[in-house]
């Protein structure tokens, strides 16, 4: 494009340089002036109405054009040292985009422009869009517990996950041991061997450990004969450690006396007698004594 602007220009001035008088016999062939001395022929030096010859305008010095400016022909003449200009208007940009920054929390960002890829001008500036600043969200305090860590109340931005209050680590409590005590066993329940718990967090330290019941150790109830005015018993057994009562003893009727009559004997003249009596032929005991 600019090659044929430049041989559109050249075609022109070839179009109209004037055509160029005899060299010598002005009054035959007419006289010439130059366009250096317009009315002076430059043969005889006749002064008068003479026709002027145009420049005579050589090849052009081209100044390219540019986005940021003009170009330009600059004509000299090859008869003179006349000189015109010819401006060639400037080029398009070259736009390119310059892209949008998205704002921060903390940092301003850029709208979209753009600007001219050969010489920087800006064709459309971009603006500043203001940082968002900070939304704060609060993070809960974790409680610690016997063994784990906890962290206090902190803070931090929802948008960016920056921390704005640090959570602080507090350290375990750590247990607090309680003895659990130990159990006897009985005969007939188990007992417990002495433990440990946390009387925080109830974690169980030192189990206990069951221990089984010891069992009765039985023991006979000897077996009370009755007699005949006391109740008997029947043979029994019961624990000698707990005494409780494994066979119960049962209670033997007492077999009442078995009477039998001891004869009176009758006195004499020199023994004494004895009225009739009654007696026990078990336990001998005096019913009626004589």
């Amino acid at each position: 494009m600019k090659r044929l602007f430049l041989l559109l220009i050249m075609l022109l001035s070839l179009l109209f340089a004037p055509a160029v008088l005899a060299e010598s016999g002005c009054e035959q062939e007419g006289h010439r002036a130059l366009c250096s001395a317009p009315g002076i022929c430059e043969a005889c030096g006749f002064t008068g109405d003479i026709a002027q010859l145009l420049h005579s305008w050589g090849t052009p010095e081209t100044t390219d054009p540019t986005c940021a400016a003009e170009g330009a022909l600059l004509y000299s003449c090859q008869e003179c040292e006349e000189t015109k200009t010819t401006l060639l208007p400037k080029l398009p940009h070259t736009e390119v985009t310059d892209e949008a920054v998205e704002p921060t929390c903390t940092e301003t960002g850029l709208s979209q422009g753009s600007h001219c890829s050969i010489c920087n001008e800006v064709i459309l500036p971009q603006e500043v869009i203001p940082a968002w600043g900070h939304n704060e969200v609060t993070d809960e305090a974790v409680e610690p517990t016997c063994t784990e860590t906890g962290l206090s109340q902190g803070s931090h931005c929802s948008i960016c996950s920056e921390v704005i209050l640090p959570q602080e680590l507090i350290p375990a409590w750590g247990h607090n041991e309680v003895t659990d005590e130990a159990v006897e066993p009985t005969c007939t329940e188990t007992g417990l061997s002495q433990g440990i718990h946390c009387s925080i967090c109830s974690e169980v330290i030192l189990p206990q450990e069951v221990i089984p019941a010891r069992g009765h150790n039985e023991v006979t109830d000897e077996a009370v004969e009755p007699t005949c005015t006391e109740t008997g018993l029947s043979q029994g057994i019961h624990c000698s450690i707990c005494n409780e009562v494994i066979l119960p003893q049962e209670v033997i009727p007492a077999w009442g006396h078995n009477e039998v009559t001891d004869e009176a004997v009758e006195p004499t003249c020199t023994e004494t007698g004895l009225s009739q009596g009654s007696h026990c032929s078990i336990c001998n005991e005096v019913i009626l004594p004589q």
